[in-house]
C-alpha cells in the first residue's frame, strides 16, 4: 500500500521517492525477519474476537433504560451485577483525535496503525487501509477535507466543536440535507420517549440529536458563544461550496447549536495502554509505570445516560475502538448504574468536584460521597486503606 501510494504521490521528485522506496523495503525486510522469528518461536498472535452480546443491542440484558425524578434518564440494573460483568459494548457514533494523535491512529476506526494511508487530499488524517479510507470519504471526510486545517489552525476551535460537526456531516451524507432537516424542525425534546419503540440506541439520528445538551440551564454567555460557533460553521461550510438551500440555513445553523451543546456535556475521552515506553531492544523500559494514551475524543450513545456519581460503580475501557463499560462494584438489583463525569472522591476533594460539576454540567451532586464528605485517598493513613 506505501509502494502505491508513493507512486501516485505527484510532488515528490524521482530522487526522493527513490530514497523513500529504499527505506520501506528495508523495513519489509525488517518486518520479514521478524516474522521468521515468531514463527520460530512458535508463537501465534491471532485476531482477538470482537466483543458483542448475543441480541442486536449495544446493552447488556441487565441493564435498561428509566426515568427517575431527581436525575430524569438514566440506566438501571434489571437484575444483580456482579464486578467485572460488561454492560455495554458500543463502537463511538463519532470521534475526534487530540493533539497529534492523527499520527498513530486511524482516522475512521480509532485503531492504532503503524503502517498507515494518508487521505489523497489533505496530510493530517491516516486509515487502516483502504476499507477504512473509503468508509470515511462516504460517512464524513469528503465534507471536511477542505475543513481540516481552518479548523486546526483557528485557537478557538476546541476539540468538541470538531466533534459536533464531524456528527452533522454523519447525519448529512447518511440521510441527505432534506431528511435531515425535516427530522430536525420535527424532533420535540419533550415528548421523546427513551423506550424500546423509540428505537434510540439504534436510530441514526435519534441516538445523536436525541441527547441532552443542557441548553435550558446555560449561562447566557455560553450560548452566545454556542450560536456564533455554529454561524462561523455554516460560513465554512458555504465557502467551501457545500449546498445548503438558503431555506434550510436556519435550521442547520439552530441543529449545529444543539449538537454543539451535546457534544460539551456528553463527550469523554476514549484512553488506551501507551503502546510506547521507551526505545531499547524490545522497546520496553524497565521499571516505569504503565501510562495511559488520551487518544480521541468521542461521543457514545448509550455511555451518555449513565448519570454521575463520585463514587462510580462502572468503568469504560477502549479495546481497538470499542468502548467497553464494566461494572466495578456490586449493583443490586433496581439501582441506577454511575460513572464518573471527570471528578471522584478518591482523588478530588468535595469543593474541587462541586465547582468542577456545576460549572461544567450545571448540577450539584447528591451522592452518598458528597453527603458525608469522604476524604481522597492520599489523605487516609496506610493502615486505614486495608483494614
Amino acid at each position: 500500500d506505501c509502494l502505491s501510494h508513493l507512486n501516485s504521490n505527484t510532488y515528490l521528485t524521482l530522487d526522493a521517492k527513490a530514497k523513500i522506496k529504499i527505506r520501506i523495503l528495508g523495513f519489509m525486510k525488517k518486518c520479514e525477519e521478524v516474522e521468521e522469528k515468531t514463527k520460530i518461536m512458535n508463537v501465534k498472535y491471532d485476531s482477538s474476537t470482537k466483543l458483542k452480546f448475543d441480541k442486536n443491542s449495544v446493552l447488556s440484558n441487565c441493564v435498561e433504560i428509566r426515568n427517575s425524578k431527581e436525575m430524569g434518564r438514566g440506566l438501571f440494573a434489571s437484575k444483580h451485577i456482579k464486578p467485572g460483568e460488561i454492560i455495554i459494548i458500543e463502537e463511538p457514533i463519532a470521534g475526534v483525535f487530540k493533539n497529534s494523535n492523527w499520527m498513530f491512529n486511524c482516522n475512521y476506526c480509532f485503531k492504532r496503525c503503524l503502517s498507515a494511508i494518508p487521505c489523497h487530499k489533505c496530510s493530517q488524517v491516516i486509515y487502516c487501509d483502504e476499507t477504512c479510507l473509503q468508509k470515511a470519504f462516504a460517512s464524513h471526510h469528503t465534507m471536511e477535507c477542505s475543513l481540516v486545517y481552518p479548523l486546526k489552525e483557528d485557537p478557538t476551535v476546541e476539540p468538541t466543536h470538531d466533534l459536533a460537526l464531524r456528527c452533522f456531516t454523519r447525519l448529512i451524507n447518511m440521510m441527505g440535507i432534506d431528511h435531515y432537516c425535516a427530522m430536525v424542525q420535527t424532533y420535540n425534546e419533550s415528548n421523546f420517549s427513551f423506550d424500546i419503540k423509540s428505537n434510540y440506541l439504534t436510530d441514526s439520528f435519534y441516538s445523536i440529536y436525541a441527547l441532552d445538551g443542557n441548553e435550558t440551564k446555560r449561562t447566557v454567555s455560553n450560548l452566545f458563544f454556542m450560536h456564533c460557533t455554529a454561524s462561523m460553521m455554516v460560513s465554512l461550510l458555504l465557502l467551501n461550496e457545500y449546498d445548503i438551500p438558503s431555506n434550510f440555513l436556519g435550521t442547520v445553523g439552530g441543529s449545529l447549536v444543539h449538537l454543539l451543546c451535546i457534544t460539551n456535556l456528553n463527550s469523554y475521552a476514549s484512553i488506551e495502554l501507551s503502546k510506547y515506553t521507551g526505545k531499547s531492544s524490545n522497546n520496553t523500559v524497565s521499571n516505569r509505570p504503565i501510562t495511559f494514551d488520551s487518544v480521541a475524543l468521542i461521543l457514545c450513545s448509550a455511555y451518555s445516560l449513565i448519570n454521575h456519581s463520585c463514587d462510580p460503580n462502572v468503568i469504560v475501557q477502549t479495546y481497538s475502538g470499542i468502548e467497553v463499560t464494566r461494572a466495578i462494584q456490586p449493583i443490586s438489583e433496581g439501582c441506577q448504574i454511575f460513572t464518573d463525569y471527570g471528578v471522584k472522591f478518591m482523588s478530588h476533594n468535595k469543593e474541587q468536584r462541586c465547582t468542577h460539576l456545576f460549572d461544567q454540567y450545571q448540577f450539584q451532586c447528591q451522592c452518598h460521597a458528597c453527603i458525608n464528605d469522604w476524604p481522597k485517598y492520599v489523605s487516609l493513613g496506610f493502615n486505614k486503606l486495608f483494614i
